[in-house]
């Protein structure tokens, strides 16, 4: 996932359960943060500097708030639902998150 506005890519390694943080005119790894395995979706709100990942359980699974300006995880929340993707309407800022279930905001 790209984050044109701060210059990084967002890459997904659902093997370690990280999220790498690249900068974009080097390509280099900055930062590699946990967010849990079984990594499903990534989801950059740019306006806000915010990154959301979502993690898939045996049935629940887990929401990871990333802020973009100290790469650091700044909020976790179980969700209710094995959650398989997330984006972020860059409208209104609401988190919509994709389950096995269907669709929910």
């Amino acid at each position: 996932m790209v984050d044109s506005l701060n210059g990084r890519v967002y890459a997904e390694n659902g093997a370690d359960g990280t999220t790498s943080v690249i900068q974009e005119s080097s390509a280099k790894v900055i930062a590699t943060i946990k967010v849990g395995l079984g990594m499903t979706g990534i989801a950059v709100d740019r306006l806000l500097g915010r990154v959301y990942t979502s993690v898939s359980g045996s049935e629940n699974g887990s929401i990871t708030v990333i802020d973009v300006a100290t790469d650091a995880v700044v909020a976790r929340s179980a969700y209710r639902g094995d959650a398989t993707d997330v984006d972020v309407d860059p409208v209104t800022h609401e988190l919509i998150v994709s389950t096995i279930a269907g669709v929910t905001e």
